[in-house]
Parts: structure tokens; C-alpha cells; sequence
């Protein structure tokens, strides 16, 4: 695969995710996988490097500022670091079983400073493999294909490779409508928030028994039914496949949000799903962030603060949820199959952040909330009321 021989620009939505590091550290994809068979260090170290080096969009790193800030690819492949918990019993299901993934990540570039990705071995009684990327670097998508190729490495299998550019997601989008911010009227799924609650933020993992149709669909309809009040979602969207083949192997940010407002019947969402998908929407998101690209980071990143403080304290917000649906994994080791979920990246003014992935065994929820929501086992009593509601209608 070819690599960028003279870097690329970093688009408007890579400047706001970049942004978001600096509200709330770490901004990154973690998918986190589980594998039947043992998993050696050093055979791991040398797959992430055979992956890393067909995968240059895991080595990038920024030079230059302003409207001239660019990604350049670099030589050394992701690190592997292993990690041994006090309690090698304990998976890796809430943020408190892993305070060593709230580690950030840097993409500032030159040697030692930073990287797009890494890779972490999990010891213990089952150990678990975390794919670290930064999401300004590299999307869910992106990433997913680095996995692949990751645990393809493992087993001596052949290498998809990818790309990392050098065009970015303006360039390979029709040029079309700029998509304004919802307004802020939507609620929280667990009420008000908590004024004496730590900054910060909280995740939780749940798996729960294959859901039957469309699990999108499945999951937003059992959203509908959780409180009263306006309740808008924000959908991440790939758009490599309305982008064509230019962009089938790019392993960066490809990625616009849609929203959809909830309180149709289930048939309803299905067609405003399928509408959202097929339209002009999650294209719209990446138009109008690329309108910042002009804008220092330091100061998106300042106002970003701000805004997420004053949603906060009035209960009210542009979404009430962002819900990344990364679909059914495939994913095998050894011959066995590998169960993933990936943890949500943090949001102050974002009141919950769900991932969905899964397998035919079962289907795999992760949950983030800012800590001013999750108090008094909130968060808890939010994802179990969801399983619930889930597995009685599968």
C-alpha cells in the first residue's frame, strides 16, 4: 500500500477531535479483545510491528500549525506495553478496572513524543489485548482494519494493509449543505447533573445474548421508551462506501455524524436509519467542521470547556447520546473466536456515548458518561435497564 509522500492536511473534524484531547483526555478508539487461546509478549510485539507496518496510518504525527498543520508518516510501528493488574482476576468490563487506559496519547511527533497508536497486553488469569488509537489520527473503521491485520500477524495469516492519505475527507466528499449544530434542547438519559461530582468521566462494559434484526434499530427503540423529554442521537456514519474506491483502504478519519430525534414507532426509525445513511447528512457534519480549520485548537478546545460547563448546569444539550455502531465482528486467534468491544471516547457535553459490536455469540455494550450524570450508580442502572429491555425483546 502507498504510503503519504509529502503529508496531508488535517481536516476540520481531526482539528475538533484534537480539540476534545484537550478538553478531556484520553480522545481515543480502545477496542478491547478477548481471546480463548494464550497470548505470547514477544510474538505480539513483532505482530504489531508486521501490522504497523502496513498500516501507516497508525504512524502519523503532526508538524506545523494553523491551516499548515499536516500529518507525516513516520518509521517506528506502534509500541506494545504489557500491563500487569493487582488483581489479575479482574476484566476489563468499567473504567475503575483500567485506570491505565485513561493514560492520553500524543500525536505531537519527533522521536519519543508521541503516536497515533499503541497496543497494550492485559496479564492475568484471561488476558486481554487493548488497540489504542488516537481518533484524531484514525476512525473506529480504520482502526477495526488494524485489528484485524493485528490478530492476522498473530496467527501467520496474509495482511490487508491500508493507507493513511494523502487525501482527507473534503476531498473525496461531493460538495454539498453545511450541516448547523442541533440546537441545545435535548435531555439526559439519567437527569440532572451532579454539581458535586468529580470532573471526568466514567465507562462500563455489558454483553448480553444476540440481539435479534437490525441491532441499531433494536437499540434505538428501547432508547425511545427510557425517559421523557426530547431525546436526540448523534450516529457516526462511515463514508468510505459513498466515497468510492479511493477511499476503501484509507485507514484515517472517514467518519460524519448524522442525528435523529427519537419518538417514532420502530418502522418509523428504520426508514429515517435508512434515510440518514443514503443522505447528504453525516457529509453535511464533516463540511461544516472543516469551516474550523482556521481555528487554533487551543481555542476550540477553550470554548469546547465552556459550552460542555453550561450544558451541564442547564440540563440540556445539542444530543442526548452519540451511539457508535461498529457491527459483528469476525474476529479469530488460534482458530477460536475473539470477542471486542471498544470503549467510547470521553465528551463533557455529551451525556452518554454508547458503542455496540458483537459476534454470534453475543452482542457487546460500552457505555461513557460524564461523572456529573453517572452518580449514585446511575450509569449502572442505565446499562442494566438497557440489557434488559435488549434481552427480553430478543
Amino acid at each position: 500500500m502507498s504510503e503519504m509522500t509529502s503529508g496531508r492536511l488535517v481536516s476540520g473534524l481531526e482539528r475538533v477531535w484534537l480539540a476534545a484531547e484537550r478538553i478531556e483526555a484520553p480522545f481515543v478508539n480502545q477496542c478491547v479483545l478477548t481471546p480463548r487461546v494464550s497470548v505470547d509478549a514477544a510474538r505480539l510485539a513483532d505482530a504489531v510491528a508486521r501490522a504497523g507496518q502496513v498500516h501507516p496510518a497508525t504512524r502519523v504525527f503532526l508538524r506545523g500549525r494553523l491551516r499548515g498543520l499536516r500529518w507525516d508518516v513516520g518509521d517506528p510501528s506502534p509500541p506494545l506495553h504489557v500491563v500487569r493488574p493487582e488483581d489479575t482476576s479482574t476484566t476489563l468490563d468499567r473504567s475503575e478496572a483500567a485506570p491505565f487506559l485513561m493514560m492520553p496519547m500524543s500525536c505531537a511527533g519527533g522521536p519519543g513524543r508521541g503516536q497515533a497508536a499503541e497496543v497494550v497486553l492485559v496479564e492475568g488469569d484471561l488476558p486481554q489485548i487493548v488497540v489504542r488509537t488516537h481518533h484524531a489520527a484514525m476512525d473506529g473503521r480504520g482502526t477495526q482494519r488494524f485489528v484485524s491485520d493485528l490478530l492476522a500477524a498473530l496467527d501467520g495469516r496474509p495482511l490487508r494493509g491500508g493507507i493513511a492519505g494523502p487525501a482527507r475527507d473534503v476531498q473525496l466528499l461531493s460538495k454539498g449543505p453545511i450541516r448547523p449544530e442541533p440546537p441545545a434542547d435535548a435531555v439526559s438519559f439519567t437527569g440532572a447533573a451532579d454539581p458535586l461530582a468529580p470532573p471526568g468521566s466514567r465507562w462500563m462494559h455489558a454483553r448480553v445474548p444476540p440481539v435479534a434484526g437490525p441491532v441499531l434499530l433494536r437499540v434505538l427503540a428501547a432508547l425511545r421508551d427510557q425517559v421523557p423529554g426530547r431525546l436526540r442521537v448523534g450516529i457516526p456514519i462511515d463514508l468510505r462506501p459513498m466515497m468510492g474506491p479511493a477511499a476503501a483502504d484509507h485507514g484515517g478519519n472517514l467518519t460524519g455524524v448524522a442525528t435523529l430525534t427519537l419518538g417514532e414507532t420502530t418502522a418509523g426509525l428504520a426508514e429515517s436509519v435508512r434515510a440518514l445513511t443514503t443522505g447528504d447528512a453525516p457529509a453535511a457534519h464533516v463540511l461544516a467542521a472543516d469551516t474550523l480549520r482556521g481555528t487554533a485548537v487551543w481555542l476550540m478546545a477553550w470554548v469546547g470547556r465552556q459550552v460542555a460547563a453550561k450544558h451541564l448546569r442547564s440540563g440540556l444539550y445539542p444530543l442526548s447520546a452519540s451511539i457508535s455502531n461498529l457491527g459483528r465482528h469476525g474476529l479469530t486467534l488460534g482458530g477460536a473466536p475473539v470477542q471486542a468491544f471498544w470503549i467510547p471516547p470521553p465528551s463533557p457535553g455529551l451525556p452518554l456515548f454508547l458503542t455496540l459490536c458483537g459476534d454470534v455469540e453475543g452482542l457487546d455494550l460500552c457505555a461513557r458518561m460524564p461523572h456529573a450524570l453517572a452518580t449514585q450508580g446511575r450509569l449502572e442502572a442505565f446499562l442494566a435497564g438497557l440489557a434488559q429491555t435488549l434481552a427480553a425483546r430478543s
